[in-house]
């Protein structure tokens, strides 16, 4: 893979940052690429990032092993992820990672609440994340089989990772304010930044005005699960507005719908690597060319791809469900049903949009014009660098 240089250049009002994660921040494909676009946005401004990771200490691939025979033995999980052990193997190494490159002004930790949690430094440091452990353990499927002294111990960890925060970065109130409550996070470091498209390319404005001058029947579902992601109720939806005469048609990029839900009228991409520029590029074609993004989600924190489709000038369909009000701002980029909402009732919301033109151009633009005015990394970038100086430089806040 290449990977793409992140600036070394110093502005004169630039900062040497240290990236703290023990993933790649270069890779597109951690954490869905955020930290690398996050980067990549504060380089831009001219701050100096330097990757401490990735790294895998031994203490890491021992709990792995770990986590498997406790959930084939009691059914429940024990992740290697948030324990106390590995944040204290995490600080030795990254100790030793921070003295080889030499003096920093701030670190900056990405979705990293367990590379923090025990590091010892004397720079500010920004964390950011679309989430908590005690809103994902009630949340989240995948963080409902803790044990009990897991969770516990999990929630102590990311309560001092952020406890060693100078600031606190999430995309939504959702997570903000358990990062108050749950957390004990100070709210006077609490800097809400919603996240912007993980694209290389966004489409420019006449772009996006050429694509939407056509009349496109495509339904654009994109997801890597099918059923968290709703995928059923997709399916269903797209079935009743053919059903009421719109000749729509169902696009499934990122998963293999189960042959129950599979139609002659679905057209399913399995897979698409955004580390490819081709594959990414076919994204961006298919959220430019549909009419809307319907995801009726179970659960997501954000949902950058929501961000991805503002940028595409598409209205996306989703629930409300998580940090998702965050990314999809009703009647601005798109719309928002209930979690119980039935497939009828999205059928219902995408219809006139097929019907009414001007309806769709007035929500189609302001889903763009939302996109360049507050959903971009740049705007994120601004947000957070400020924040970022403000705490390397308390006295005359540059």
């Amino acid at each position: 893979m290449e990977r793409s240089p992140l600036s070394t250049a110093r502005a004169r009002d630039s900062l040497r940052i240290a990236v703290l994660s023990a993933k790649d921040p270069l890779d597109r494909r951690a954490t869905s690429g955020t930290p690398f676009y996050m980067c990549r946005a504060l380089s831009a401004l001219g701050h100096e990032m330097i990757p401490l990771g990735p790294i895998r200490p031994v203490a890491e691939q021992w709990r792995r092993v770990r986590n498997k025979v406790t959930a084939l033995a009691t059914g429940k999980c024990w992740p290697y992820e948030h324990s106390a052990a590995l944040a204290h193997a995490y600080a030795r190494q990254f100790t030793q990672r921070l003295r080889e490159v030499g003096a920093v002004d701030a670190i900056f930790a990405p979705f990293a609440s367990t590379e923090l949690s025990a590091l010892d430094v004397q720079v500010p440091v920004i964390y950011t994340g679309d989430a908590t452990i005690p809103l994902l353990q009630e949340y989240h499927p995948g963080f409902s089989r803790f044990t009990t002294s897991y969770a516990t111990e999990a929630r102590a960890v990311e309560r001092r990772a952020l406890a060693r925060a100078s600031v606190i970065s999430y995309p939504s109130h959702w997570a903000s304010a358990s990062a108050i409550e749950d957390c004990g996070a100070s709210a006077a470091r609490i800097c809400i930044a919603p996240f912007g498209p993980n694209l290389d390319h966004v489409p420019s404005a006449s772009d996006v005005q050429r694509a939407k001058s056509r009349a496109s029947l495509s339904v654009l579902f994109v997801g890597t699960t099918w059923n968290e992601k709703g995928g059923p109720i997709a399916v269903r939806a797209v079935e009743m507005l053919r059903a009421e005469g719109v000749a729509a048609s169902l696009t499934v990029c990122g998963v293999t719908p189960p042959d129950r839900d599979r139609r002659p009228w679905m057209t399913v991409i399995p897979r698409l690597d955004k580390n490819m520029p081709q594959q990414q590029a076919q994204l961006v074609s298919l959220m430019l060319d549909a009419r809307v993004v319907l995801v009726p989600t179970r659960n997501d924190c954000y949902g950058v791809v929501f961000a991805e489709a503002a940028a595409c000038g598409t209205p996306s369909i989703a629930t409300d469900t998580g940090g998702v009000s965050a990314a999809v701002i009703e009647g601005v980029t798109g719309h928002l049903l209930p979690p119980d909402a039935p497939a009828e009732a999205y059928a219902n919301l995408i219809a006139p949009l097929f019907d009414d033109a001007a309806r769709y151009a007035s929500l189609s633009a302001s889903a763009r014009a939302h996109h360049e005015t507050v959903q971009n990394w740049e705007q994120w970038a601004t947000t957070i660098s400020a924040r970022i100086s403000a705490a390397c430089c308390p006295v005359d806040n540059r």
